[in-house]
This record gives structure tokens, C-alpha cells and sequence, in this order.
């Protein structure tokens, strides 16, 4: 199943407000970050994970999307690394090569019948305490990781129909959300 990353929507600082309610922008569908998969899988038919996101399985069988499509992952080159200063240069305007992952086989996303609204950073207040936890890791080495996921291209409330069950209620609609910046 595919994600969708959602950006900051321009807030600084953390909020009680449930993540739906205050975050509603993200990137588009088609974005390289959104090409990242997780996994269903039946475990009788998995020998053993490959990576956090893809398996092995029985009889070389291979992971399916949605679609149907076939879904593989493609390892990550050595030279990534090396590559990731140049973001600061680029930023999000680069839409086939992802400096954080590897990449998978499957050409289309598809999230029409099953996704993950993914916040990897949140406001900026969230993602600096994120950051100081995951010091010295590779993931925030050399990138703005910010900046490369702060994606706020798509109004997307899809889960703010579940705000009324979580106690909340929320005015979110096009107009009552200020674009960033």
C-alpha cells in the first residue's frame, strides 16, 4: 500500500489539535517520496523481510499494489549518499530521485483503495524535537529533511470526516486553511 506525505501546512509550532485537523496539505500523488510502500503480508507466504517495507516470499512470488502491478524494490545505490548535498541546491523540484530511499519497480500510485497519510515532519517545533532525538542518524545528514517534505501542493482533508468521532470538531475547508508561507 502507498503513503501520502503531507507537509507543515506553515505551522511552527505544535498544537493538542489532532494531527488530521492540522495538517491537510501534502504532496502530490505522483511525488517520488509517495513511490515508498508498506506492506500487507500473509506470513505464510513470506520467507523474511528484505527491508522494512518489502519480503521475500515462497515459490518467488512477488508483492502486488493495488492495481495489481508488481512490486519489487530496487536497491539503493552506493552513490546516494554522496549525491544528497546537492538537495540544498535542488530542494522538491527534483521528482525522480529520492535521496532517502530506495525506490521501488512499480511505475503508478495508486491510493484509491487503501493508504497511509504519512507526516514525517509536522510543524517545525514537532520536527525540531524529532530531530534531536534522531541526531547522528543518517536520514538527517546532509539534506534540509524539512524542506524536502514540506510539501503543501494538494488541499487533501480526506480524514477530517472522523474529527466528530475523536471528540473534535473541525471547520476545515478550503478557505478556512491558509496555504503556507
Amino acid at each position: 500500500m502507498r503513503w501520502q506525505v503531507y507537509g507543515s501546512n506553515g505551522q511552527m509550532h505544535a498544537s493538542p489539535e489532532p494531527v488530521i485537523a492540522r495538517f491537510p496539505r501534502r504532496a502530490p500523488a505522483d511525488w517520488i517520496r509517495n513511490r515508498r510502500v508498506k506492506s500487507i503480508v500473509d506470513p505464510r507466504r513470506a520467507v523474511a523481510p528484505v527491508n522494512c517495507h518489502h519480503f521475500a516470499y515462497r515459490g518467488g512470488e512477488v508483492a502486488v499494489d493495488e492495481t495489481g502491478e508488481r512490486v519489487r524494490p530496487i536497491p539503493r545505490p552506493r552513490f546516494k549518499k554522496e549525491l544528497r548535498p546537492l538537495y540544498r541546491l535542488l530542494g522538491p523540484a527534483v521528482r525522480y530521485f529520492d535521496p532517502f530511499a530506495a525506490d521501488s519497480t512499480s511505475s503508478k500510485i495508486s491510493v484509491e483503495q487503501l493508504r497511509i497519510n504519512h507526516y514525517p515532519i509536522k510543524s517545525r517545533e514537532e520536527f525540531a524535537r524529532k530531530s534531536r532525538m534522531m541526531e547522528g542518524t543518517r536520514r538527517y545528514d546532509s539534506v534540509d529533511y524539512f524542506a524536502y517534505h514540506d510539501r503543501n501542493d494538494v488541499f487533501d482533508p480526506i480524514l477530517s470526516r472522523y474529527l466528530p468521532h475523536l471528540g473534535r470538531t473541525s471547520s476545515l475547508t478550503q478557505s478556512s486553511v491558509s496555504p503556507p508561507g
